[in-house]
């Protein structure tokens, strides 16, 4: 039954790996994903 109930610090570390990861790929991928789905977007609507 110990697997089953997260322990308080197992929980802040991956909150907090989570948390940078996320930052992360916001500031790196988030911008260059929007552009090349914005990109496709008008390419198929000019299509």
């Amino acid at each position: 039954m110990d697997l089953l109930t997260p322990e308080l610090g197992l929980f802040v570390w991956t909150l907090i790996a989570f948390l940078v990861v996320f930052i992360i790929l916001r500031k790196f991928a988030w911008k260059p994903i929007l552009g090349m789905l914005n990109e496709r977007e008008t390419g198929i609507a000019d299509a």
